[in-house]
């Protein structure tokens, strides 16, 4: 009897797979936020922020309805479906080539938005030409900031030309047996630039930056202050993204945004794995996942369409 008791102590003082997962899987759910929160909560409010571009500004807006407007400057709503059947029979010029599809409604997409220059900045308005309601908004000038001296010049060097650089890379791609139909050429938006600091004759030291794509210089001055928004500055650290050739904060941040994106993929999957460990709220859990599911699904096919509707819209 007693070899059979030491034998069920032993196996009772073994930890258990199951219940040493769960203690792990609440342990790496709750540490990663306690990590990461400030992170996950400056990408929450930022995203608020692009959404709506008046909070955290202090900008002065005024919103008037349909009926103002329209007693005032005379102006009704639009009818896109009425814009659409003029297009289409203008395109069509009466051949019959044409006719507009009844599988669509036509609708806007976007505001027309109007500036008007003031004293401190510009005011703007932009109007929904479906109701015919409008929003007047004060944007105050940006505080100018000294123009560097070298703002715009042009210094060229043949020996970092990106074009030569192309042709020479060109044969790279004939020796990996990958055929196309031109040589190499210099692309994307924003070329490489050289970030560095040069001090002038008054010993003013200034940011400079180098764009190897056009050679035209740009920058400020390194000790002047850049004035703007507690908003529009998170917005700019949340449109930082990619990871930069030399280990910066930069990198730092590009490091950091992939963690928080890891972060939100194990929070998601341990919330699932936590959610089935409560098996009396199994069943109710589960008519929320599948709700959540399939309204992601359809609020996803739904923007990718509109994304996706022509290709100058993809591009926006």
């Amino acid at each position: 009897m007693l070899p059979m008791r030491g034998l069920r102590s032993e196996r009772s003082s073994r930890p258990a797979l199951v219940p040493t997962l769960q203690r792990w899987t609440r342990r790496v759910h709750l540490y990663l936020g306690l990590l990461l929160w400030p992170i996950v909560l400056l990408f929450a409010i930022t995203g608020l922020s692009f959404n709506h571009p008046t909070v955290g500004r202090g900008l002065r807006t005024v919103d008037v309805s349909g009926d103002e407007l329209r007693r005032i400057t005379g102006f009704r709503p639009w009818s896109a479906q009425e814009i659409a059947a003029r297009v289409v029979e203008q395109l069509d010029g009466g051949k019959q080539s044409y006719r507009l599809s009844d599988e669509h409604d036509a609708r806007f997409f976007g505001w027309p938005l109007f500036a008007a220059p003031t004293e401190k900045g510009r005011e703007v308005l932009i109007v929904s030409l479906d109701d015919g309601s409008a929003t007047l908004t004060e944007r105050p000038r940006p505080p100018e900031t000294p123009k560097p001296p070298f703002a715009d010049a042009e210094v060229r060097l043949e020996a970092y030309d990106l074009e030569k650089l192309a042709r020479r890379l060109s044969p790279l791609l004939r020796a990996k047996g990958i055929e196309t139909q031109g040589e190499l050429a210099p692309g994307g938006k924003h070329g490489p630039e050289v970030r560095f600091r040069m001090v002038d004759a008054q010993g003013v030291t200034w940011n400079v930056v180098y764009d190897l794509a056009t050679g035209k210089l740009s920058g400020r001055e390194a000790h002047a202050g850049r004035q703007s928004s507690w908003a529009e500055a998170l917005e700019a650290v949340h449109k930082q993204h990619h990871f930069p050739p030399h280990r910066d904060m930069t990198f730092c941040w590009a490091l950091v945004a992939d963690a928080t994106a890891l972060t939100l993929i194990v929070w998601a999957l341990s919330g699932l794995v936590m959610w089935w460990q409560l098996r009396r709220l199994r069943k109710t859990g589960g008519v929320v996942i599948a709700i959540s599911v399939a309204l992601a699904s359809v609020v996803i096919s739904g923007v990718h369409q509109e994304l996706t509707f022509s290709f100058r819209s993809a591009e926006r």
